[in-house]
């Protein structure tokens, strides 16, 4: 389409495909374009939202965090008396939720 990459700011993309490859990816095609035609131009690369949060939960160590949730889950339903005060702490506190989901 003849477009000007020296106006290029950023990429949004969408699927996993786009991103990836360091050689034939989406994004790593233009960015190939614009070093090769000396372009000083730093480009913003962007995935669409639906997808960020697996790509984040990938990167990111949630492993702790998933194992103290999981606990406290376990511990409130192990015993209805537990399950039930956090029932009603819930109902006390004025919750959007009135149980674990």
């Amino acid at each position: 389409m003849n477009l000007a990459l020296s106006r290029l700011i950023s990429l949004t993309t969408d699927g996993p495909p786009a991103m990836a490859g360091g050689k034939k990816g989406v994004v790593t095609l233009p960015e190939k374009h614009v070093k090769e035609d000396e372009i000083q131009s730093k480009t913003v690369k962007l995935h669409c939202t639906i997808h960020q949060e697996p790509l984040c939960a990938k990167s990111s160590e949630v492993q702790e965090v998933m194992e103290v949730v999981a606990k406290a889950v376990n511990f409130i339903l192990s015993r209805g008396l537990n399950h039930r005060q956090f029932q009603r702490l819930l109902l006390e506190a004025k919750a959007d939720y009135s149980d674990l989901l």
